[in-house]
């Protein structure tokens, strides 16, 4: 098996109401997500935009996170896993769901043996930290159960640097399960530390706040996508299969396309077959540089019924609903297809449809011809705001590389 990725994730809440059970990456440096079904020689990938990225020590295994989600925790063997993050910069909080299994183990190394965080006689400790405060499971507390998942805190009003952050191992050897690490630069309160758990628990969504999208007000949330297909090679096994749900896993075989860092470029007659997403459909969003803009077909969603497709440089919707969907274009209505040019596109129909019988790059048997990245599906028409902060979002993070 390949070696597995642990992918920071970026998933949003659905109301302004969720926010305090939304898990929190707001001042983050960097918020890991054990989850497998992604592959890549990368194992660990920031996409937070801060560049955190990491390598397991050896071919990682997964197993059920703290809300029963199978493959979304990392096993860790006790004698010799970890994964090395590297320099991240001055941290002041760090947060993690743990399943310790053997008691006096080191948790977390940040700089080389200097300062870290570990299990001591079932409690959690540290070394050097500057009057920590520790959190398991929501309240003010230290005390740990083995063969049990516990939401672990700890937090200082003082910065510790992070020169070498290593999950995993640092006096000895962390034996056991992690799901969620999330490292920040600022002290967290009591009441922060019971949302999170409670958030953790329930399967929760992620807060981005202003410093994370262009324009957003402090402490957004945005809806999930109910599918999200990068179509990058960090997402790709043996440039064949693509993992694309990271909701359900449902996976997708490349047929001649050609998989770039952060985008999939297609000609002629290559396309991605996905097959029935088990999704409905309301809103998809997608990144695009067609080479073609006189007669080019692009996303069929159900089997030839509803797609998009270009149109003498317009881009069209066909089918029942999707006929009468609204067009958006870099944040606004619009219609017109540029060459050689990435625009980001949403769809929204206020008549939901399923997405049966997915094809990336083609419609029946005519073709795309350009690059195709991040395609998402959600189940519910965005409103304006939520589409405004989406389009937002993903012009701060897109350098179409």
């Amino acid at each position: 098996m390949k070696n597995k990725l642990l992918i920071l994730l970026l998933l949003f809440s659905l109301s302004l109401s969720a926010v305090n059970n939304s898990l929190d990456t707001g001042g983050s440096v960097a918020y890991l997500l054990s989850e497998d079904n992604f592959t890549s020689t990368i194992n660990v990938i920031d996409l937070s935009g801060n560049g955190n990225n990491g390598t397991s020590a050896n071919t990682a295994s997964f197993t059920t996170n703290q809300n029963g989600t199978p493959n979304f925790a990392q096993v860790l063997n006790g004698t010799s896993d970890k994964v090395t993050v590297g320099n991240i910069g001055s941290v002041k909080t760090i947060t993690a769901w743990i399943y310790p299994e053997t008691d006096d183990r080191s948790i977390f190394d940040l700089d080389g043996g200097t300062t870290s965080v570990e299990i001591s006689s079932g409690d959690l400790s540290s070394t050097e930290w500057t009057s920590p405060t520790y959190y398991v499971n929501g309240v003010e507390s230290a005390t740990l159960t083995l063969n049990a998942w516990n939401h672990i805190g700890i937090t200082s009003s003082t910065a510790e640097t992070a020169s070498a952050f290593v999950i995993g191992d640092e006096a000895t050897w962390f034996d056991g399960n992690i799901s969620i690490t999330a490292t920040y630069s600022d002290s967290k309160s009591a009441t922060w530390f019971s949302d999170q758990y409670t958030a953790g628990l329930s399967g929760a969504n992620y807060v981005i706040t202003a410093s994370d999208v262009a324009s957003a007000d402090d402490n957004v949330v945005f809806p999930a996508p109910d599918f999200w297909m990068p179509m990058g090679s960090d997402y790709t096994e043996n440039s064949e299969a693509l993992a694309l749900d990271m909701i359900s896993g449902n996976n997708g075989t490349v047929d001649g396309a050609t998989v770039n860092t952060n985008y999939t470029t297609f000609t002629t007659d290559d396309y991605i077959d996905v097959g029935d997403t088990g999704r409905d459909g309301n809103t998809f969003g997608f990144w695009m540089y067609p080479t073609d803009v006189t007669d080019n077909y692009i996303i069929d969603f159900d089997g030839g019924t509803n797609y998009i497709w270009i149109e003498d440089e317009s881009y069209t919707t066909e089918g029942t609903p999707l006929s009468t969907a609204t067009i958006y274009i870099d944040g606004v209505v619009a219609s017109t297809a540029y060459i050689n040019t990435w625009q980001y596109i949403m769809i929204t129909t206020a008549t939901a449809f399923t997405v049966d019988d997915l094809d990336i790059g083609r419609v029946g048997a005519s073709y795309y011809e350009g690059n195709l990245a991040d395609l998402k599906i959600w189940s519910k028409v965005l409103s304006t705001e939520e589409r405004d902060m989406w389009y937002g979002y993903e012009k701060a993070n897109w350098s179409g590389e």
